[in-house]
This record gives structure tokens, sequence and C-alpha cells, in this order.
């Protein structure tokens, strides 16, 4: 998995509409049509409204492994690895 890392700029403010000092996705932020801002769920540049995919990824991991590749992501509930490094 490469890209989903969960992170946002500690100065986000979804409420104003401003990303903050970084991108919030890996790959650079999305179109703006696309774009989307989570108000309550951020919390010290966490975007933990997704955090019940840890548990979900946790369990699907029991029967296909999942390794997590993208850079400084938030998601710990996989394995990391260097995308350089993996092999399917």
């Amino acid at each position: 998995m490469l890209g989903y890392d969960l992170k946002y700029a500690p100065d986000y403010d979804g409420a104003a509409r401003h990303v903050g000092s970084m991108p919030r996705h890996f790959f650079g932020e999305y179109e703006p049509e696309l774009q989307h801002w989570p108000r309550k769920s951020v919390d010290n540049g966490v975007h933990w409204e997704l955090r019940s995919i840890y548990t979900a990824i946790a369990d699907f991991n029991k029967q296909c492994e999942f390794v997590n590749c993208s850079p400084g992501s938030a998601l710990t509930a996989l394995p990391m690895a260097d995308i350089h490094e993996v092999r399917a």
C-alpha cells in the first residue's frame, strides 16, 4: 500500500479549508472538486476519523499480507517497508 498515510499538517484547519504547511496526501493535493475537509476528526496532524480502518486492516491482514510503504505514515496497523525493497 502506498500513499495512505492519514497525516495532516499540524496547522491544518478543515473549517477554514486551509491545507496547512504540508500536503494532506503523499502524492499531493487532490483537484479542488475532489477535496474533502474533515473538521473534528483531525487531532495533532492525524486523521482519526479513519482509525476504524485499523481494525479492518488488521483482520484482513490475517488473510492477505498488506505492507504499508507510505513514508512517515500514521497508519501503524500494518508492517512498514520501503517501496524499493518490496517484491511482489
